[in-house]
Order: structure tokens, then sequence, then C-alpha cells
């Protein structure tokens, strides 16, 4: 998982605070800290959508505040999702059924991609991986299921390219996973939300006293 000790970075604004009021101070600044963490999950969400073509509900079931600030530890830590994504979630799909050149490759068909026997998927439709980036084509690759992921969500779909001749020569290609699009958007992200809990622990800590 790609993690974010988001709380670290904002505990010396408010040493003299801490250090005056320790106890009602401390417990101002756990408040201001996970509001802060779900303000900059929420703003990392909106920051991958708008860089990357993923869908935003994906995006956000693998993004989450995975520690929240204690009076014993006041860390907040984000996380994402490190395992790579594949290029089906970016748009890649077959872009049609052909029939085999050859009828001695007796080609098997996949009822799963709904291919018949004697027939191949032709190619990858066009797909892109930078939201505002340039679509591509390719015309040798093909879809592949994984042993790993899920059916329901298609998660076990991935897009795949040939290295050489053989039958088992392929290789499956992925995307940037969102644990490493979280770790290229997060300091951006935590900057905003440094205010936000600048000024959640001003309200909270006047509130208290």
């Amino acid at each position: 998982m790609a993690n974010d000790l988001f709380g670290t970075a904002v505990l010396s604004q408010f040493a003299d605070q801490l250090r005056r009021t320790p106890v009602k101070a401390k417990q101002a600044l756990v408040v201001a800290l996970n509001a802060g963490g779900v303000f900059a999950r929420q703003r990392g969400v909106d920051q991958i959508f708008s860089e990357l073509n993923l869908q935003r509900t994906y995006i956000d079931q693998r993004l989450e505040v995975t520690r929240e600030a204690t009076q014993g530890d006041l860390s907040v830590v984000i996380s994402g999702r490190a395992r790579p994504t594949t290029l089906r979630s970016y748009g890649g799909d077959k872009i049609a059924i052909a029939a085999a050149k050859s009828p001695r490759r007796k080609l098997k068909g996949d009822k799963r991609r709904r291919i018949a026997k004697g027939q191949k998927a032709a190619g990858i439709k066009a797909f892109k991986i930078k939201r505002s980036g340039t679509a591509q084509k390719w015309a040798g690759g093909f879809i592949v299921y994984l042993n790993r992921g899920n059916a329901n969500d298609g998660s076990n779909v991935a897009m795949a390219i040939r290295t050489g001749t053989g039958r088992d020569d392929w290789r499956v290609v992925y995307g940037p996973s969102v644990g490493s699009a979280w770790k290229n958007v997060r300091e951006v992200v935590s900057a905003e939300a440094l205010e936000i809990v600048a000024e959640d622990f001003q309200k909270t800590f006047t509130r208290i006293f």
C-alpha cells in the first residue's frame, strides 16, 4: 500500500499550543487531523480522477484513510491500493472478432468473450491512460483472464501483448495503480488539507475553552 503520514507534517505548526495546554489542545488537534484526513482522501480521489482515465468509483474504492489520529498517535494514514491496474480499467477491450486465417489453426474460441470456435479477438479498442491524453489502439493486443481478481467487477480481465511467436509468448500490460497515483498527488493534496486542519483546529480549540 502507498502510505502518507499526513499528521506528521502538521504537528510542528501547533507546538506552542500543545505545550501551553497539552491535553485539550491535543484533543482539538486529533479532531482537526481526522477532518483533514477525510478532506485529503476526497481531494485525492478528485485529483487522481482528473489526471487518470479511471472511473471515479474505481478510485474511491481503492483510496482510503487506513489510520485515524488518536491521543496516543497523531498520525493520519491514507493508503492507495498498490496492485497495478489492468489496462481494461482504462478502457481497453476487444475491438472485433475475426475468423482464423487458416483452418489448420483450429481455434477453440472462448465462451466468456463470446468468441466462437475458429474465431479470434482482433485487436483492442482505443484507450488512454491520461484523461487528457491521446487515445491509442493496439492492433495486436488481446484480452486474457487472470487467476486473481474478481469476475464480478471485471478485475480478473486484463490486456496482453505478444512477446514472441509461441502460444505462451505473451505478457499482461498494466497502467498506474491508485497507490502510485496517490504518491504523485499527495503533496499537493496535503498542502490543501493543512489549511483545513488549521481552521478546524482553531474552531475546536476555541470551542473547548
